[in-house]
């Protein structure tokens, strides 16, 4: 660095400062600032989604058959529970959508559950809400936590956010009371508001799917509970065609690494302001 001529803290701080006047505040809750910055990159990403829904084979869409959708929820099951840590294979998982055999064990359990909460939201069309949220995680937790009694059950007690390897990603907000009502604004963040600067659907999908993982309700499943919650939101809307890919599949497939890091990125994005948090690092894994 010193042969280059380049004084590295006057870059730092020149791309920080630049940075905070580029910020997109999109949530915030007490003293905590959520934010993103619409990057050149993450504008041509909105875009090319877009124009996806404006082509001719999403306009062919009803050519999709039931059979296409069942295997593609097939697949968001059982990669979003091995996200998790489950053991099974894609062979077991089909059998058991199926109903042609019972799960074994906790693990195929788990894989069943999370394509029976995937086609329980498949005719729905409502906006999510705590009665929805707390039924997904009974039916995506049947059978496969500790305790049962903690299924569809917002939790009580300082709980960790842990990856398959059970390393803690980052701890929680710990106080229930905050948690609840954190919750509550979140579910008001969905909501459209002609009175707030207009958000584009898809970010405020994203937005939702970190801030669910950080408020982190229930004792465990939050994982498999939100990634059904965001393609389920995504469905809802309009974007219906990701109820035919397997974001779940997409990110253990390419990105394990990525997703769990971008939850650390963004808690440490500002060390020199522990409130103000960018989900920039979220929005572009």
């Amino acid at each position: 660095m010193l042969e280059s001529g380049c004084d590295f803290d006057k870059i730092i701080h020149t791309i920080k400062e630049y940075r905070k006047k580029q910020r997109n505040s999109i949530f915030k809750f007490e003293d905590k600032n959520f934010y993103f910055v619409e990057t050149q990159e993450l504008q041509n990403r909105i875009d090319e989604i877009k124009d996806f829904f404006k082509s001719t084979e999403y306009f062919i869409r009803k050519k999709f058959s039931f059979e296409l959708l069942k295997e593609t929820l097939i697949f968001e099951g059982y990669y979003s529970s091995t996200i998790e840590g489950a053991h099974s294979t894609m062979k077991r998982a089909k059998t058991l959508a199926k109903g042609h055999e019972e799960p074994k064990n906790k693990d195929e359990m788990m894989v069943l559950n999370n394509f029976q909460a995937l086609m329980e939201l498949r005719e729905k069309n409502q906006l999510i809400n705590h009665d929805l949220i707390k039924n997904l995680h009974k039916i995506t937790t049947d059978k496969t936590l500790e305790f049962e009694t903690d299924s569809g059950v917002y939790r009580d007690e300082a709980n960790e956010i842990v990856d398959a390897e059970q390393k803690v990603i980052f701890t929680p907000p710990a106080n229930i009371d905050t948690i609840n009502k954190m919750l509550d604004e979140l579910l008001e963040f969905l909501e459209p508001d002609d009175l707030k600067k207009p958000i584009d659907n898809i970010y405020r999908a994203i937005a939702f799917h970190f801030l669910f993982a950080y408020i982190h309700p229930f004792i465990d499943g939050n994982g498999r509970t939100v990634r059904i919650l965001f393609t389920y939101l995504l469905k809802y809307f309009g974007y219906d065609m990701f109820y035919y890919i397997s974001l779940s599949e997409i990110i253990y497939r390419k990105k394990a690494k990525d997703y769990y890091k971008a939850f650390i990125d963004v808690e440490r994005s500002d060390l020199d302001d522990k409130n103000n948090f960018d989900m920039t690092y979220f929005f572009t894994i």
